[in-house]
């Protein structure tokens, strides 16, 4: 036994509600359409499931169907648009790679760089960047203030 749908003034109530929720957006008639009949399967199954919507006033249930079907249907439409624009690996270009230096050679360019500094600059960078002490403590150790460690 199917349970009748809704009166005309519950159709008029989704028009209208579907017609608000969706104002700012691009849709053509045909889409909102597409939400009302959405919602009216929901109310079916609602009132399938409890017929007087477990208490719930009949407004309160409708509205929230209409929130859910205006969720589901931009969902769908990001998910279509998101497909859309996918590309088959073989139709990626082909790019190199930029060739990464080795940590030799990073090695090597570090030791270039603190290559002017002293001995005691050399240690004070190795604790703070290497070992990970803050600067107050590197500053403690050396008997410095921690703005120069800095």
């Amino acid at each position: 036994m199917l349970v009748p749908l809704t009166q005309v003034s519950d159709l008029t109530l989704i028009r209208r509600l579907v017609r608000r929720r969706t104002a700012v957006m691009r849709l053509q008639p045909v889409d909102r359409e597409d939400i009302v009949s959405a919602v009216l399967e929901r109310l079916v199954i609602a009132r399938r499931r409890s017929p007087d919507f477990g208490g719930a006033p009949e407004a309160a249930v409708i509205a929230q169907n209409v929130d859910w079907a205006v969720t589901d249907f931009c969902r769908a439409q990001m998910r279509r648009a998101a497909r859309e624009h996918l590309t088959e690996p073989e139709q990626l270009p082909e790019t190199a790679l930029p060739s990464l230096p080795t940590p030799a050679e990073q090695g090597e360019a570090v030791c270039m760089l603190l290559g002017p500094l002293t001995a005691r600059e050399r240690q004070i960078l190795f604790e703070r960047y290497v070992l990970g002490f803050p600067a107050g403590e590197v500053a403690d150790r050396r008997g410095m203030q921690a703005g120069a460690v800095k």
